[in-house]
């Protein structure tokens, strides 16, 4: 069987995470890893036994290339992807999948014209219970969702947790709509379908170390006026992850990422255990990566296409303009 040879294009703990699945998948070779930093590059190198290099042009040269894997800060995205792509190269990219709408538009473009597979990592919806939660509202037992409310709220960069600086710049990041509650966007999208209007209020009050946004409220409204309201920032002292997922036949209540009570009529209830759950579970970094590679052994289509990347980057680009403006955005933003 030929192996999908592959390139990672950002060595940092994202890129090093996704690729530390290959040696797991037979249909998979990691050939190169690109990095500005020599020696991050070097490291994944050595750990892998593949090539180093800082030269992204030389690596989407070589023909030894089938695939790349974009890892490196948000801002960079667009750019390396459509460079792949021209140069014949498959595309898994990281969320978000760009800054801005017609980025991602682009880059769907260029895979659209070079024949190449191109998708997006919202592992989030990979993830238990996130996972569990969307395969039981597209069964259709609980009823329809009808509205929803969830919150990914936390404190600043700087307090141990990261030493990316890059993060905290709204250039180079998007802030918190574009590097972290893009995951909540694309799940709530998994639920409700197609988004049709936004509405935000941003503001930055506490936060002293980056130079955007810390605070967000976004108030979507999906495909026959169902609300969705999202709470992100890095505001909190103390953070908190939950959400409430209202449906004609249940109401579903998630806390962080490993509690779910499901409240259903009749005082019946589900709490099943997060333990047991996950179990149930492929890791969501190794399903996303290793469905990329068998779309490529196999030429299947990609779980998770541009254009559902694009969706989620749409959503949180009209938050920003809305939260600007004062004015509710309609979407889509572009046509592809």
């Amino acid at each position: 069987m030929k192996k999908v040879r592959l390139a990672l294009v950002g060595c940092g703990g994202m890129g090093r995470g996704l690729v530390s699945v290959l040696p797991d998948l037979p249909q998979a070779r990691l050939v190169a890893a690109v990095d500005a930093s020599a020696g991050a590059a070097q490291e994944v190198a050595q750990e892998h036994g593949c090539d180093a290099t800082t030269d992204l042009e030389a690596v989407l040269a070589r023909d030894d290339v089938d695939a790349v894997i974009i890892a490196t800060p948000n801002h960079l995205h667009a750019e390396q992807a459509i460079a792949a792509a021209q140069a014949g190269k498959h595309v898994f990219t990281e969320k978000p999948m760009a800054l801005r709408a017609a980025d991602a538009a682009a880059m769907i473009q260029a895979a659209r014209q070079a024949g190449v597979k191109l998708m997006v990592g919202q592992v989030l919806r990979y993830l238990c219970p996130f996972v569990w939660v969307i395969e039981n509202v597209k069964r259709g037992g609980w009823g329809e969702p009808f509205a929803a409310q969830i919150t990914r709220i936390g404190g600043s960069w700087t307090d141990g947790r990261y030493d990316r600086t890059w993060r905290q710049s709204g250039a180079a990041s998007g802030g918190p709509l574009f590097e972290i509650h893009v995951h909540e966007i694309d799940f709530m999208c998994q639920l409700f379908g197609a988004p049709e209007a936004v509405w935000a209020v941003n503001g930055h009050f506490l936060a002293d170390d980056i130079d955007y946004y810390d605070t967000s409220e976004v108030l979507v409204r999906f495909a026959g006026g169902r609300p969705v309201q999202f709470f992100t920032g890095h505001s909190a002292i103390e953070g908190r992850y939950d959400a409430k997922i209202l449906c004609t036949g249940a109401t579903v209540y998630l806390e962080g990422f490993g509690s779910v009570h499901v409240a259903l009529p009749g005082g019946r209830s589900l709490d099943p255990d997060p333990g047991q759950l996950a179990a149930q579970y492929e890791p969501g970094f190794r399903r996303e990566v290793r469905e990329f590679v068998e779309a490529i052994a196999y030429d299947n289509p990609v779980p998770i296409p541009g254009e559902e990347g694009l969706r989620a980057v749409e959503v949180a680009e009209a938050a920003v303009r809305s939260a600007e403006t004062g004015e509710v955005v309609k979407l889509p933003l572009v046509q592809v």
